[in-house]
């Protein structure tokens, strides 16, 4: 924050900050005598651009673009009035020049690498969305046997065999089983986060 001491017309810099061109919420605080007293107070600025604020109290923001150009200077200064005539105008206090600021590169931003966490959660969700799926195609009865051929004819005759639905599920450890609706073998348990944690060696170039 920049402070200005004023008394009567005259003034002082009393505190002063680093000025640099784009630099946005820059605060000064004008600290005023007994002369100022019921006087309309105008904070008159002059640097990249030259601006007047009316103030309604003692601090205010130095707008921005009167610290848009390097080079420059800051200047400032106060003009009181009344209704009875009395006006003062403040000598102009130099609060410094315009620095070059840093800037943002014109290039886009290179795309960081991903932390082993993220990466491990983004392989998680793939394997969720692919059980999900997988699920969704198990209830649509995409997985459901097909009827068996009949058995030979006996003295009664075998009827052929039901078809079988096997349905997959995952646990909250991450496992992926199976179950049917027959007697038939269910293929082998899954576990999920196992299977990331060994695929991220060779996807993201690290070793354990």
């Amino acid at each position: 924050m920049i402070e200005i001491e004023v008394s009567a017309a005259g003034a002082r810099l009393l505190r002063s900050e680093v000025l640099t061109s784009g630099r946005v919420g820059l605060r000064c605080r004008l600290r005023f005598d007994s002369a100022w007293d019921g006087l309309q107070k105008t904070a008159v600025l002059a640097g990249s651009r030259s601006v007047d604020l009316l103030l309604r109290d003692e601090e205010f923001c130095i707008p921005a673009e009167c610290l848009a150009r390097a080079g420059d200077s800051l200047k400032i200064g106060v003009y009181g009035l009344d209704g009875g005539g009395c006006v003062i105008p403040t000598v102009w206090v130099n609060c410094g020049e315009i620095l070059a600021g840093a800037e943002l590169s014109q290039q886009p931003a290179q795309e960081q690498t991903q932390s082993l966490l993220a990466q491990i959660m983004d392989l998680t969700a793939q394997m969720s969305a692919i059980a999900a799926r997988l699920r969704e195609d198990a209830e649509r009865g995409v997985f459901n046997g097909r009827d068996g051929a009949d058995g030979e004819r006996g003295p009664i005759g075998i009827p052929g065999r039901d078809g079988v639905s096997f349905t997959p599920s995952i646990s909250s450890d991450g496992v992926l089983s199976w179950t049917n609706s027959g007697l038939r073998p269910n293929p082998p348990d899954v576990d999920l986060v196992a299977a990331v944690l060994q695929a991220l060696p060779s996807a993201v170039g690290v070793s354990f």
